[in-house]
């Protein structure tokens, strides 16, 4: 985020069908240092071969309150659009035999 790494939330590759690639989604978790590793059925197993549209989510998270029992509705630390597949204008194509690294840029003001 404005060219730091994310310190946590979640990658998300989806099938771009409109590019002829169908299947599962990839998801992964984002560690400490900003990377992240996908899986699609079993740990490390990557995304498929094709593109796919990208999504990140990363939320402010906060201790139990017992006080306040039913869940408060999470802060984003990242501007929303970058959630939405269909909106966040990131996209990645996943190819065969090769080491797929990827990384995006994103902005406190988009």
């Amino acid at each position: 985020m404005d060219g730091k790494p994310l310190t946590k939330g979640n990658v998300q590759f989806t099938p771009d069908k409109d590019k002829g690639t169908t299947g599962r989604m990839a998801l992964g978790k984002i560690n400490e240092d900003g990377t992240f590793e996908l899986m699609t059925i079993t740990s490390g197993d990557g995304a498929q071969v094709g593109h796919h549209l990208v999504s990140i989510e990363s939320y402010e998270t906060s201790a139990f309150d017992p006080n306040q029992p039913v869940n408060q509705t999470p802060k984003s630390l990242i501007p929303l659009k970058y959630a939405d597949p269909k909106k966040s204008e990131m996209t990645a194509q996943v190819k065969a035999g090769e080491e797929n690294n990827f990384t995006f840029e994103l902005k406190s003001k988009p």
